[in-house]
């Protein structure tokens, strides 16, 4: 891949840049940012290299300063960074400048770096100098390439496994099958990538996992996941057999995948069939950890690279420049510097709640008693002051103990009082019950206010990272909170989903079962 960003600078003729009153606060700039910057005359002599290009290519400045910059480059591509510049400087043109480059760079010990390049360039004087960005991109080589290894390994065991494996998407499509479902079923992969998976099963049980599927996309309740069922398969030929049919649920991007384990109930397979739980339950997992990684992988580097860093530059450059000329500021400029402040502030937030997010997906679940009365008292107690001049109704029930991570419920009880709280403030008495009700093993808990509520058409949204259905200027908030919701409780075996009316208010609930 090409990585490139185009940069134009032009500088008045005979201007000293070390006289330009900026200069100190670019050099401390320079001197700060994670990137190498690298700048060079037409003839490839170097004339910058700040203290990130040292760490990534081993030179000290006072070493790579005044040398050509072929030190840096690895012997198959020095004729043609010749060229490049060349080019350039004879016609105007190049196919590097403005662009993005993933290359490779050359230490001072000779051992060779990939490294993402972006290349800009300025002319002074009358002569063409270029600047070089440069980001060490070993971890993310690493992890792609650990990430790829991940993926051969998965891929190896779906094709090995004894058993079916069979994944549709939210409209009944089959997106992927693995070799033993095609001899069970004696279908090429075209003949059913993309085609319904009624052709699978009699109609009878088509039909009934089809009602299923609809009902979990409209209210998001799971009815049939993580359950063993008998069904009647049909093959090819039209000749039937029993099977036992185990459906998973997983999300890629928040869009559902159905994955079912098909298991032939032969005399043989019914003598192995305790034998093929572990190797099911391990399948089971390897989705769900597949996907979950994924999602990680994403977070980690968007926030430890891309966002942490900027962010704390940004705003110490700002407190540095406020401090300097605040004085100088009138009502206007000032408030342009609060306006700045301010969003940082929820870029900061918006940063801590992703790293939240992430964390609620990693940390490992520890599993006691909860008691929830206990837990929705103490968030009550905490946002009575910030609430005190309110007249609320609370109705709470008797909750029930379950098993599950207190310390990540509290966290969900946290966020779903909250936005009760948050979105019943225009209210002149707000009402808030907290109930339960059993259905079968699962136990119901929900929230309900008497808020502004919201469109049931947007109700997916609710759920999504940074998915909000009112500005800031109504209510507050990063979009994070039911996302960190859904996270919490679907790593319990449950699920959430909410109703809502347009100025009637609205109510939050969430599944776990019985016994976790």
């Amino acid at each position: 891949m090409e990585l490139v960003y185009l940069t134009t600078v032009k500088v008045t003729c005979g201007e000293n840049l070390s006289e330009h009153p900026n200069n100190s606060f670019l050099r401390s700039i320079l001197d700060t940012v994670m990137d190498g910057i690298i700048t060079i005359d037409e003839n490839g002599t170097i004339f910058e290299f700040n203290p990130a290009a040292s760490k990534i290519f081993g030179y000290e400045s006072s070493e790579a300063i005044g040398k050509n910059v072929s030190i840096i480059i690895p012997d198959p591509y020095r004729n043609e960074h010749d060229g490049y510049v060349r080019r350039y400087v004879s016609t105007g043109k190049s196919n590097i400048i403005g662009k993005i480059q993933e290359i490779t760079g050359r230490r001072k010990d000779g051992t060779i770096v990939p490294i993402e390049l972006i290349v800009s360039q300025f002319e002074m004087n009358g002569n063409h100098f270029f600047i070089g960005s440069v980001k060490d991109i070993t971890i993310r080589k690493q992890a792609l390439s650990d990430l790829a290894k991940s993926e051969r390994r998965l891929q190896t065991v779906l094709n090995t496994v004894v058993d079916g494996i069979i994944t549709i998407n939210r409209d009944g499509l089959i997106v992927q099958v693995n070799p033993a479902a095609l001899r069970v079923f004696g279908y090429s992969p075209e003949e059913v990538i993309g085609r319904s998976f009624k052709i699978l099963m009699l109609e009878e049980f088509g039909n009934e996992y089809e009602l299923y599927l609809k009902s979990y996309i409209q209210t998001g309740i799971k009815q049939i996941t993580g359950v063993a069922r008998e069904v009647v398969g049909i093959r090819n030929d039209r000749s039937t057999f029993p099977s036992e049919l185990t459906i998973s649920l997983y999300t890629v991007d928040d869009v559902p995948y159905f994955t079912g384990i098909i298991r032939e109930l032969t005399a043989e397979k019914l003598a192995q069939k305790k034998i093929y739980m572990l190797n099911e339950s391990l399948l089971l997992r390897t989705n769900e950890l597949e996907s979950t990684n994924k999602e990680l992988e994403a977070f980690s580097y968007s926030v430890s690279h891309d966002l942490r860093a900027p962010l704390r530059h940004v705003n110490g450059y700002i407190d540095l420049l406020k401090k300097r000329v605040t004085s100088q500021l009138d009502e206007k400029s000032a408030h342009y510097f609060d306006v700045i402040e301010e969003a940082s502030s929820k870029m900061n937030q918006l940063i801590d709640g992703l790293l939240q997010f992430s964390r609620n997906s990693r940390a490992e679940l520890v599993m006691n008693s909860m008691d929830f009365n206990r837990i929705i008292l103490d968030v009550i107690k905490e946002s009575q002051l910030e609430n005190q001049q309110r007249k609320i109704e609370w109705k709470i029930a008797d909750l029930p103990r379950l098993s599950g991570d207190s310390s990540l419920f509290r966290q969900v009880w946290a966020n779903l009082i909250g936005n009760a709280l948050k979105y019943t403030r225009l209210c002149e008495t707000a009402v808030i019950e907290i109930s339960y009700r059993q259905e079968g093993e699962n136990v119901i808990f929900s929230i309900r206010d008497n808020g502004v509520g919201f469109d049931q058409a947007f109700v997916t949204k609710l759920f999504g990272v940074f998915q909000r259905l009112h500005s800031d200027t109504q209510f507050e908030g990063t979009g994070i909170g039911l996302a960190n919701v859904k996270r919490i409780v679907e790593r319990h075996g449950g699920s959430v989903w909410a109703e809502g009316e347009l100025k009637k208010g609205a109510v939050f609930s969430f599944s776990l079962k019985a016994a976790i």
